[in-house]
């Protein structure tokens, strides 16, 4: 930021006009109290693999009517038919849970009658605002983005309004009108106390209690403008309100972890690994000791390694397409050629031998014998990445290590060939790495930054190379590393 734009956005943080339209639901405000109760009554049960999917269901519907001007019948999701199965499986609940069946079966007759609503209050009280040219709409969920502007786009009044999200309010453009959809709780204080618009309107649901404070302001004490007036609902004040906080989807770590493979094998290999979630409803796995490739477009470096310890949410995470293993050996291969074959062969032959040493003789025995060869990094950790069924885990690092491994399996007679084609594909695994970054910074340069702030998740195509990547935002990750099949690792999963 330069002084120029710091200059500005002081001047808006001391002049900016901020209003808080209430609007009313008696509907939806309904649903919302009893859904509330309903889960606070089933206590633990509702973690169980027979309520999740369920309170998924309903949670999710619920926050995209409170989040956004979408319709109540709004058919891309499919939530009437979606509905109308849920109800079905709730027939049967009399058997299993008897004590909560028919409050359940209450509650997703409320939904079904929600759907059958053509319009949403949020949308009606953004259409009288009269809004200019370059106003804009701001959501909380990226997801909802192209729902919502092929919405606006079919409102000759609305078409005009740019749909942001919060990441793109760090840019250097201002909005005469800035529609804030939700409490201001679910967005950065920023939005506010360095705000991007010279008015800004809050549009939320009376039933949601707010109660936000900034935690940093951008400006003096002082100087910062007097409480929100507030343009309250037509209808009497509301009595009973919901924490808004509670409406905000959270992440089901259980569910996520659920979509891993349930195949397995006396010799899959685990190994340590983090779990991040991601943009557009998917989560992937990462190794703990690996780095991945980014973009960054908060950096001068746009395109960039990041050790997987440092991965922060804001960050894109590369992945191969379709989340399919690692879009570096494809490409690796590529630029070994004809020794792609053999060279690969060499690599997964002594890498097995291994791996059966120590399957019949223990770890403690290889580890005794490849110190007694002279391995001078020899260690149950090395060990198991020298054995690793990783594509990233080539080679041990020192010639003397390698010629102990072949030493002790018995291979001395290739041991130069076989190190040969080991340094071969070390060479080209790091050449691809240079390749594929290169050919990411060209995308990116070309392609529009704001779009992909604003979505979250971007396709780059590499027609050279047959081969798609895709970036996503990092939502959130699990602190505390899980021991994953190593198959799983890298491998894109849906929320």
């Amino acid at each position: 930021m330069n002084l120029s734009q710091a200059v500005t956005l002081y001047t808006l943080a001391q002049r900016a006009r901020v209003q808080i339209a209430l609007v009313a639901h008696a509907e939806l405000k309904s649903f919302t109290l009893n859904l509330r109760t309903f889960e606070r009554q089933l206590g633990e049960e509702g973690r169980e693999n027979y309520w999740r999917p369920k309170l998924r269901l309903l949670k999710g519907y619920r926050f995209r009517l409170c989040s956004t001007p979408l319709p109540f019948d709004e058919p891309s999701q499919d939530y009437k038919k979606r509905f109308k199965d849920l109800y079905q499986e709730l027939i049967k609940c009399d058997r299993i849970y008897p004590q909560f069946a028919e409050q359940a079966r209450n509650l997703v007759r409320q939904a079904q009658l929600l759907t059958s609503a053509s319009g949403n209050p949020i949308l009606e009280q953004i259409h009288t605002l009269g809004l200019p040219d370059k106003s804009a709409l701001l959501i909380k969920e990226s997801r909802f983005v192209d729902s919502l502007e092929i919405l606006l786009s079919k409102i000759l009044e609305l078409r005009h309004l740019r749909v942001v999200t919060a990441p793109q309010l760090r840019d250097e453009e201002v909005f005469d009108h800035l529609v804030i959809v939700g409490p201001m709780r679910w967005f950065p204080d920023y939005v506010v106390t360095a705000p991007r618009g010279r008015s800004l309107l809050i549009v939320r649901y009376g039933f949601l209690g707010d109660g936000w404070e900034p935690r940093v302001s951008f400006i003096p004490q002082k100087n910062r403008p007097p409480r929100l007036p507030i343009i309250p609902p037509s209808n009497e004040p509301e009595t009973e309100v919901v924490n808004a906080d509670e409406l905000v989807p959270t992440i089901d770590w259980d569910a996520v972890a659920a979509q891993m493979s349930r195949q397995t094998s006396s010799d899959q290999e685990f190994v340590d690994a983090r779990l991040f979630v991601l943009e557009d409803d998917k989560a992937v796995f990462l190794e703990v000791d690996a780095s991945e490739l980014v973009i960054d477009t908060r950096s001068e470096e746009v395109v960039r390694r990041v050790k997987v310890e440092r991965l922060e949410p804001g960050l894109f995470l590369i992945v191969r397409e379709r989340g399919s293993g690692d879009y570096i050996v494809p490409l690796a291969n590529r630029l070994l050629g004809e020794h792609a074959s053999p060279a690969r062969e060499t690599q997964k032959h002594w890498k097995g031998e291994l791996r059966r040493a120590v399957s019949i003789k223990g770890m403690d025995h290889v580890l005794n014998g490849l110190k007694w060869m002279g391995a001078r990094s020899a260690s149950p950790q090395n060990i198991r990445n020298w054995m690793s069924r990783s594509d990233r885990k080539i080679r041990p690092r020192y010639a003397e290590d390698f010629q102990a491994i072949m030493r002790y399996l018995d291979l001395l007679d290739n041991v130069e060939d076989y190190w040969k084609n080991a340094r071969r594909i070390n060479k080209a695994h790091h050449m691809a790495g240079i390749r594929m970054k290169e050919l990411l910074l060209v995308e990116v340069k070309k392609s529009n930054l704001g779009r992909l702030e604003q979505r979250g998740h971007q396709s780059f195509a590499f027609a050279e190379y047959e081969t798609h990547i895709h970036a996503y935002r990092i939502i959130e990750m699990k602190p505390s590393p899980k021991h994953v099949p190593l198959s799983e690792v890298g491998t894109l999963l849906e929320l």
